[in-house]
């Protein structure tokens, strides 16, 4: 007979611990919402191993996404109502009856006063006690006062020793420990802490913002986002750099703390960038602006990033990633999508490129993740092929689509050409621009429609003629190619002197500027890095000093 998965087994305990009756709800709000935050845990996980196991199971994973995304939305819910006390004794703790009053003949009698002296209850910190003079107590006539969440219980008489050692006077001032001085930095930047489990020296906090976690901390363990490990030292930097940019995942953010202030990486580094992700560059040249996207290598569009050589951040859909995140992020975006998703035998129409849109929204970790998005099409990707609903779940539950900029350039250009004759003849402008003349997708369709009715004045104006627009692009494409050749002899001539970084950094201008010639660009690289510094080594050059190019690097060809 075969045992019960592991995870099945973790999700099971959870759903006892959580959701039995006769404590559902009952303990301290800390309690409570640890109970439920480890049923969404649990429920996670089990989807995520049954997914990458490729479970054939359509209905039980559609049942398991719905359950996973109400643990996860009742969670939060809780999490968020535990923040206020008050709410939460009024919304959800159940009256207590008041314990009897023992009698005074069953009170036990202490010890006399001048045997008494505090001591702490079990796992009660020394600085959660604080010396405060009694009312109308002389100096030096002290009594202590429990801090806040420290019953008046916990403090119990014990005898004094016959012959106390002599020790200092005690100190007024207790140090704030790494308890206090997590909370005190999280309620700098807006943040809550939030006891998770445990307690004592073994207790596990929770910084959330609006119930979304931010950071764990426990004693034991230190500091982690994601998983990830983070510095006691770094915790202040990384909760700046999360209320700066809080759409980032963890791994973003870390490397953000690191390399703060980087550029984005050239073309050649993007290439090598984009390998270590399974990813490749595309360049797109749109409205006279070059554009460098690293895309699936099955789903060329919508790009994982698209950026500007000279920006300062890269664009994943809505998700803005400054230079110095991008590392981390093509890594939690590699972590949270299958590359073999792209290339699965699917019946659904365009499904590469519906896929790629939705992506943006099921990195982990980050501020754009929706969970319902995320399991619909953890569900489409197990679904037999021609079965469409949960990819269709998974668009309806997504926000309106957002273009990358090279995207938008190329789009709304095409409107402005287009929309009026399509309008004049009666036709359907959005639908006829998305099927012939950008190749668009459904959603696409929809981001021109959108459009046109914002922008009214593009069904208004002139059409423009289709010769005067082959007149521009041809223009255009002249102008791109002559500006290619220029910089492709200054890329020669920097060869020549021995400045070969040089050289190989004018000719990716060069492709930048003419990406259509690639391979030539990329065939004179190979020179240069072959050929060294030396210009008489150089591949095609007739001899030593002769100053003429060779046919593979002279510009312009």
């Amino acid at each position: 007979m075969q045992g019960t998965r592991p995870d099945a087994a973790a999700l099971k305990g959870a759903v006892h611990a959580a959701l039995d009756p006769r404590k559902e709800l009952a303990g301290p709000p800390g309690e409570v919402t640890a109970r439920f935050t480890a049923l969404a845990h649990a429920a996670q996980a089990l989807t995520r191993n049954l997914t990458d196991d490729r479970y054939r199971a359509p209905q039980f994973m559609a049942a398991l996404c719905r359950f996973s995304e109400a643990a996860e939305r009742t969670t939060g819910r809780l999490t968020s109502t535990a923040q206020d006390p008050a709410l939460w004794v009024r919304v959800i703790a159940a009256p207590q009856a008041a314990p009897a009053t023992p009698s005074a003949a069953e009170r036990p009698m202490p010890p006399p006063p001048s045997q008494l002296q505090p001591t702490l209850a079990p796992d009660t910190a020394a600085s959660e006690l604080q010396p405060v003079p009694s009312p109308g107590a002389t100096a030096g006539t002290l009594q202590f006062r429990t801090a806040r969440g420290v019953a008046a219980g916990e403090l119990q008489p014990v005898p004094t020793p016959a012959n106390p050692p002599e020790s200092a006077p005690p100190s007024l001032a207790f140090p704030p420990g790494p308890v206090e001085q997590l909370a005190e930095t999280a309620a700098s930047h807006g943040l809550t802490v939030m006891p998770l489990q445990g307690t004592g020296p073994t207790q596990t906090l929770q910084v959330v913002d609006a119930g979304r976690a931010v950071l764990l901390y426990s004693a034991a363990a230190g500091a982690a986002a994601g998983a990830l490990r983070v510095q006691d030292a770094d915790v202040p930097a990384y909760l700046t750099a999360y209320r700066a940019h809080p759409h980032l995942p963890p791994p973003a953010l870390l490397d953000l703390l690191q390399h703060e202030g980087t550029a984005l990486p050239s073309l050649s580094a993007a290439r090598e960038l984009a390998r270590n992700h399974d990813l490749e560059v595309r360049i797109v040249r749109a409205a006279g602006t070059a554009y460098i996207t690293l895309c699936e290598p099955a789903a060329p569009a919508p790009p994982v990033l698209s950026y500007t050589p000279g920006a300062a951040s890269a664009f994943h859909g809505p998700c803005e990633i400054p230079a110095g995140a991008v590392p981390g992020y093509l890594a939690a975006y590699r972590h949270s999508v299958d590359q073999g998703v792209f290339t699965r035998e699917h019946r659904a129409a365009d499904w590469p490129r519906r896929v790629a849109q939705l992506t943006p929204h099921v990195v982990e970790g980050s501020g754009h993740h929706i969970p319902e998005v995320a399991r619909n099409l953890q569900a489409a990707a197990l679904a037999q092929a021609g079965e469409t609903r949960f990819l269709d779940r998974a668009e309806l539950a997504a926000p309106p689509l957002t273009l990358t900029a090279e995207r938008q350039a190329q789009i709304t250009e095409a409107i402005t050409d287009n929309a009026a004759g399509y309008h004049r003849a009666g036709g359907d402008p959005a639908r006829y621009i998305a099927e012939g003349h950008i190749d668009g997708s459904d959603r696409e369709q929809d981001w021109i429609r959108t459009y046109i009715k914002a922008h009214p004045q593009v069904i208004q104006a002139d059409p423009v003629p289709l010769s005067a627009q082959q007149q521009r692009h041809a223009a255009a494409a002249a102008a791109q190619t002559a500006e290619a050749d220029r910089i492709s002899r200054v890329a020669y001539a920097a060869f020549t002197v021995g400045q070969p970084d040089e050289a190989l950094s004018l000719l990716d201008e060069a492709e930048l500027a003419d990406p259509i010639r690639g391979d030539l660009w990329e065939r004179r690289r190979a020179h240069v890095r072959q050929a060294g510094h030396t210009p008489a080594q150089q591949p095609g050059v007739a001899g030593r000093g002769s100053g003429q190019p060779g046919p593979e690097l002279e510009a312009g060809q």
